[in-house]
């Protein structure tokens, strides 16, 4: 069984930016908060949950009295003890958020072959072919999946892509074309998508592309060189 360890780091950013969309943005959809209202059922803590194996190494879940509560279905868990959530691959070979019900949440992005790591408390989640991230601790969706790309955040923020494709060299790929922008840890859009692209930030800095020239960032969106 493969284990990964989801380390919590909270890096709180919270601004917002209000700026006039224009009518290319519009029909991408673009908003300037991608945030979401918590469900009431989001993260209702139960008992928590050890996996086990069963035969065929098909791996299930008991409570803290060892009464099987999930039985042996998945293929592997990546965590040897469900609290709020649990990430799963399933039979059919995808990676998932369950609930302590083993209800479906989300397909996780897949990364290293194996769920996204987490990063500012955060990880990527997918639904309809669209990204948004999920919350670290609670499991709870955290940022709409209605982004075509995104990377992992990065100094309390995170690059994200309206539009574009994907671009496949070998083994890795790339996300090309379409306008790119940035968001904070709740959804809020800190910098419009309005550029080619976006570095990840590092120590409160970006290198973006507007149009053909190349601009350093700061965490507002100011252009400082």
């Amino acid at each position: 069984m493969i284990k990964i360890c989801f380390a919590v780091a909270l890096i709180g950013v919270f601004c917002s930016c209000n700026s006039t969309t224009s009518s290319s943005e519009s029909d991408l959809g673009v908003h300037s908060d991608y945030s979401v209202k918590k469900d009431k059922n989001c993260a209702n803590v139960g008992d928590t949950l050890i996996s086990f194996e069963f035969q065929d190494s098909l791996v299930g879940f008991k409570n803290s009295n060892n009464k099987i509560i999930l039985p042996a279905t998945y293929r592997m868990s990546f965590q040897d003890t469900m609290f709020n959530y649990g990430i799963v691959m399933n039979k059919e070979e995808d990676i998932i958020g369950i609930d302590l019900k083993g209800n479906f949440l989300y397909e996780v992005v897949v990364f290293d072959n194996g769920p996204d790591y987490i990063t500012c408390n955060r990880f990527r989640i997918t639904k309809n072919g669209k990204i948004g991230f999920a919350n670290g601790n609670t499991g709870c969706i955290e940022v709409s999946p209605e982004l075509s790309y995104a990377e992992p955040f990065s100094d309390g923020l995170a690059v994200f892509c309206l539009g574009g494709k994907r671009q496949t060299m070998g083994e890795h790929s790339t996300w090309t074309g379409g306008k790119w922008g940035v968001l904070d840890t709740l959804g809020k859009v800190i910098v419009e998508p309005i550029y080619s692209s976006i570095e990840s930030f590092e120590n409160g800095k970006a290198t973006a592309l507007l149009g053909n020239k190349k601009v350093t960032i700061d965490k507002t969106g100011r252009i400082i060189k």
